[in-house]
């Protein structure tokens, strides 16, 4: 059955018609003018009127004697005083559409690709900061075609290792004591100078988790070739002296797949890698006797 009467429910928590009334005062403020003045036809007053629509009663005679004066066409705001504005009124959203692509984008450039509008630069950084800030982007991994594919090897040869077998997964990072300086907003007749330490240093670190108990090593060298990740699996399989293989979970570079490494892991008996297309797993024997083979590279127990 319908009920006798509808009401509207306040969508506001504080309980207060704000939601409601905001707009009027926005894009709808013409038709809210329009409603005084039907309402000034029936006999409201103004001050009922302003206690209805939530404004002044000053406001609403205003535009009462407006409308008495050039009819409907006087509820329409007047234009504004001042300069126009200059660009487009579509300058902002061709903005937009630029700033979309990823690139590193700077004033002079957008200035050059908006095919050098009739504004100056100060003006061009005010319209592009309504619409962007500046920030950096956030870097994201590029994803693995062969991602499944790559996984699924990996988790037959793990599956495939004896009882007892130590895993880790390994990685390097490359620190440099002068870091990289990038181009910055500077202000005009000014260069900011950065305290250099000295001559530029790189360091390779080399880290690696163990991923049953979470032990992690790692190991500071110079350069990142071949032979330091030797020593660097050598530190692994010293740490674990009891478990019949270490295995080191690694990626594709080259110093991971070198003919050095190649060479070792081949002349050392029970030693295997696998190496997928786009992610490298490698499985070292530890060391039982403390016999060396070349490289450096450890031998299994007989």
């Amino acid at each position: 059955m319908r009920p006798p009467s509808v009401y509207a429910n306040l969508s506001c928590p504080a309980g207060c018609p704000c939601e409601v009334t905001g707009p009027l005062y926005g894009p709808h403020r013409v038709g809210v003018r329009l409603v005084m003045i039907l309402l000034s036809h029936r006999g409201w007053t103004a001050v009922a009127i302003a206690e209805l629509l939530g404004c002044d009663p000053s406001t609403v005679r205003r535009w009462i004697h407006r409308y008495n004066q050039h009819g409907a066409a006087g509820l329409v705001d007047r234009p504004r005083p001042g300069r126009p504005r200059l660009g487009s009124p579509k300058l902002g959203d061709r903005i937009r559409r630029l700033l979309t692509q990823p690139k590193a984008w700077t004033i002079a450039r957008l200035y050059q690709r908006l095919g050098r509008p009739a504004l100056s630069l100060r003006t061009l950084r005010r319209r592009v900061s309504e619409v962007a800030s500046w920030r950096r982007p956030r870097l994201v991994a590029k994803g693995d075609p062969d991602r499944d594919v790559v996984l699924a090897e990996l988790h037959q040869q793990l599956a495939e290792l004896p009882a007892g077998t130590v895993v880790l997964a390994e990685d390097e990072t490359h620190v440099n004591l002068l870091p990289w300086v990038r181009a910055t907003w500077i202000p005009h007749g000014q260069r900011q100078e950065v305290m250099t330490p000295g001559r530029n240093r790189r360091r390779t670190i080399f880290g690696a988790v163990d991923l049953a108990f979470g032990r992690s090593f790692y190991q500071v060298t110079r350069k990142a070739v071949s032979a330091t990740f030797t020593a660097f699996c050598e530190q692994l399989l010293a740490a674990y002296p009891t478990a019949p293989v270490v295995a080191v979970i690694c990626d594709n570079v080259i110093i991971h797949r070198s003919r050095s490494c190649s060479a070792g892991w081949a002349s050392t008996p029970g030693c295997r890698c696998c190496t997928g297309r786009a992610t490298a797993h490698t499985t070292t024997p530890s060391s039982g006797s403390g016999a060396r083979s070349r490289r450096g590279w450890p031998t299994a127990r007989r």
